[in-house]
């Protein structure tokens, strides 16, 4: 994951956004993918934003976004909490 992202990062620009100022298509799709990771985050650090400033800021800048934050329902991470610990993956191991 580490390495898919470093090239993302070499894609931004250090704009909030990944294309510049405006919320576009690409920052629709990786909201939900960072928001998984600020569930995981709190269980075990997988590394994956780890020295990529730019990921970490457009990552930062999505969650503060009020549209992202009103996508999902008030106890979003609880409930994926519970679905991930309810498979029998190595996710749910690691949350263990």
């Amino acid at each position: 994951m580490r390495e898919k992202f470093g090239r993302i990062e070499g894609e931004l620009v250090g704009t909030p956004y990944f294309a510049g100022a405006g919320f576009t298509l690409v920052d629709a799709v990786f909201a939900p993918i960072f928001r998984y990771f600020d569930v995981f985050d709190r269980f075990v650090d997988l590394g994956a934003f780890e020295g990529l400033a730019k990921v970490q800021r457009w990552r930062r800048a999505l969650a503060d976004r009020p549209s992202v934050r009103g996508a999902v329902v008030a106890d979003y991470e609880e409930k994926l909490e519970a679905f991930v610990r309810r498979r029998n993956s190595h996710m749910a191991t690691l949350m263990a």
